[in-house]
């Protein structure tokens, strides 16, 4: 990026777009900061995240700590630990440094995570399935679906909420196919 950007090969009428998919996703939220730093600005580079763990409307890095009861928040920070993802403990996505589009299908628990899994078990329930299957419906998803989203801005961060795919099997079939072959 920045030596695309020192070239001259970007600027706002030609913005970088930097893509992102669940863990690139949050690596790129993750680059924001420092690419500020290093004073690209901000209508140089627009980045389109999906599945974002980061996303700061419910994605599992910022949100699973705080949903858990106060007396539970050392025995949760424990298992990211076991998990390698304790360093990620409340990255969040900027929504105030570069524009960002950040794509979430409804129920993906990395994504969409519970705000209070106390409040509902089944939420809890299907956030956790969702992880490991609503996760990968990205790849399959028609453009109606993406059409349809819901939508919040927050500062230059705009964020889309796919509802889930009617028939989850056939789109998780397609990003099987789209994946292997």
């Amino acid at each position: 990026v920045t030596l695309r950007y020192d070239l001259g090969e970007i600027g706002p009428q030609d913005p970088l777009v930097v893509f992102g998919f669940s863990q690139s996703a949050v690596v790129a939220s993750m680059a924001m900061p420092y690419l500020h730093a290093l004073g690209i600005p901000s209508d140089d580079l627009r980045f389109v995240l999906v599945g974002d763990t980061a996303s700061a409307q419910g994605g599992f890095l910022g949100t699973f700590l705080d949903s858990l009861p106060p007396q539970d928040h050392l025995l949760g920070a424990l298992a990211m630990d076991l998990r390698w993802m304790g360093n990620l403990v409340g990255a969040t996505t900027p929504d105030n440094l570069y524009p960002v589009d950040v794509f979430t299908i409804q129920h993906d628990g990395w994504a969409d995570w519970p705000s209070n899994v106390m409040a509902s078990p089944t939420a809890d329930l299907i956030a956790m399935i969702g992880m490991a299957i609503n996760h990968l419906e990205y790849l399959g998803l028609a453009p109606a679906d993406i059409g349809s989203a819901s939508y919040v801005a927050d500062g230059l961060a705009q964020y889309f909420t796919i509802a889930q795919p009617q028939d989850w099997l056939d789109t998780l079939f397609a990003a099987a196919v789209h994946v292997f072959g």
